[in-house]
């Protein structure tokens, strides 16, 4: 059994002692203590030597479990699959210790990776797990990750996925996992844009100041959601006629410059430039809008850029330019199920955010939506509400009704659900919408039928800028299909199927 043993190792002597060259491709390898492999070798070489016997890797393992630094040929060596899993069945011990065996990205000799990290790249809404060494930078990552995917990795920006911050090219893969965690955003172009180098760049407003110049990265860059929306304004003329109304300085100025004037000087911009893609990045300009108005508006620092909703109400109220074209009135009710008191109250509002429901048998419409929007529903069981009149608590229900519509109604479908303090999960629910829309069974006003100007829709994971845009041009007849690449004529039943927003204008 021995002697048996023995020839089957034999053919392998010159790979067993190195003398051949060791392949660089991807594998796992086990790895055993350098005196019990010393011994093994002996005995293959000559079978009078003493048999090395069990496999002893307790105190390899005790070492690598204590993080202490190890070294091949004086701590261990490696054993590839099919020869460990002879040598464990014929001397038994152990325990059995695997290890990441891969091609350097610089030399692309192999190396084993002792204490390796594990870093999941977010790409497309698909997830790929790279083991990668401690001490590989980003760049060398890029490049592995590049190949995997079928992409250029130097055109693609690297962010962390829970702070949204751009992860500089020279970090290494330990640096990664202490100051963002294992998990990455891929951006590629058109996805995600940087703006002027002398403009200071973030991810989340909050982190201004904080971040260094070079992890930064601007959320409102020409590309993004929100842009997309100001290019569907810019058809409607009455607000191109209250922009162009609202007097400013001939000349930008980052420093002193209100945020209503740089949305007036970035909008002005955008109406000269009325397509998918401005060339504007570098313009003083731009450079005044987001200095002027994201980096100096404090309400908008917990706001993220897909939430449209928000963003339009705190930019309304900031600007002022426009407001009362958007602005419209809620009455609420909350009432106590017991005594039947109600707490009535009025709110201000820019625009509606509906729920996706889930019908049987057919696909949801906008109505359905709008429906329970406006349907009374129980409050949260957790949050139970003290009654000023019976001064019981109980499950208060919630009623919503419209006093009023505006001019321009902005419906916001609320797909981005917060799983986690940083994770979000994107609804795909489809969602069926006309080119008319009829409110007047909640207000009870004839009036307030609309038409469709505009629908966004948002492409690839949430924390990427990729959209896309169904809008209406100003003749009321054409329509044009953009996204951050191009734009091109399309029929006007071309509407998509999981909008993000839905623009809409009094008819």
């Amino acid at each position: 059994m021995q002697s048996g043993f023995r020839d089957q190792m034999i053919p392998f002597l010159p790979q067993l002692k190195g003398e051949t060259p060791r392949s660089n491709s991807a594998r796992n390898v086990f790895l055993v203590t350098s005196a019990w492999y010393r011994s093994f070798i002996s005995w293959i070489e000559d079978e009078s030597n003493t048999s090395p016997g069990e496999v002893n890797n307790t105190e390899l393992q005790a070492k690598l479990q204590n993080k202490e630094p190890v070294e091949e040929h004086v701590d261990f060596e490696i054993l590839d699959k099919n020869i460990a899993e002879t040598v464990f069945n014929h001397f038994h011990g152990g325990p059995q210790i695997l290890r990441p065996l891969l091609a350097d990205p610089k030399t692309q000799a192999p190396t084993i990776i002792i204490y390796p990290i594990k870093l999941i790249f977010i790409y497309e809404k698909e997830n790929l797990t790279s083991t990668v060494h401690p001490n590989w930078t980003l760049e060398e990552i890029k490049k592995r990750v590049g190949q995997r995917r079928k992409f250029d990795p130097s055109t693609a920006t690297f962010l962390s996925d829970s702070t949204n911050v751009v992860i500089p090219d020279d970090t290494t893969a330990q640096k990664i996992i202490e100051l963002f965690g294992a998990k990455i955003q891929v951006s590629l172009p058109g996805s995600m844009k940087m703006n002027p180098a002398n403009h200071g760049k973030t991810a989340s407003i909050a982190s201004v100041g904080s971040i260094p110049g070079n992890m930064r990265m601007s959320i409102i860059s020409e590309g993004s959601i929100f842009t997309a929306f100001l290019q569907c304004l810019a058809r409607i003329p009455a607000f191109r006629k209250a922009v162009s109304s609202y007097p400013v300085p001939e000349q930008p100025n980052e420093n002193n410059d209100t945020p209503a004037i740089a949305f007036v000087r970035y909008f002005t911009e955008i109406m000269k430039q009325p397509t998918a893609h401005l060339n504007s990045e570098t313009s003083e300009v731009s450079v005044a809008y987001n200095t002027a108005i994201y980096m100096k508006t404090d309400e908008l620092n917990a706001i993220r850029h897909f939430e449209l909703a928000s963003l339009l109400h705190v930019m309304l109220k900031e600007n002022i330019v426009g407001e009362d074209l958007f602005k419209f009135k809620e009455s609420h009710c909350e009432m106590c199920p017991k005594c039947k008191y109600c707490n009535e109250y009025e709110s201000e509002c820019s625009s509606i955010t509906v729920e996706l429901v889930k019908k049987l048998f057919r696909k949801a419409k906008l109505e359905d939506c709008l429906d329970d929007y406006y349907a009374a529903k129980k409050g949260d069981k957790n949050n139970r509400w003290e009654c000023p009149q019976c001064k019981k608590k109980v499950l208060v229900r919630e009623q919503t009704k419209a006093i009023n519509l505006p001019t321009i109604l902005v419906i916001y479908v609320h797909r981005f659900v917060k799983e986690s303090s940083h994770d979000y999960n994107y609804l795909e629910n489809e969602l069926i919408y006309g080119q008319t829309l009829n409110l007047s069974q909640f207000t009870g006003n004839s009036s307030d039928k609309y038409k469709l100007v505009g629908s966004l829709a948002h492409v690839g994971h949430t924390f990427t800028q990729r959209y896309k845009a169904f809008i209406q041009e100003e003749d009321g007849k054409k329509w044009t299909m953009f996204n951050d690449n191009r734009s091109r004529p399309a029929p006007s039943g071309s509407v998509f199927e999981e909008p993000l927003a839905m623009i809409y204008l009094r008819e």
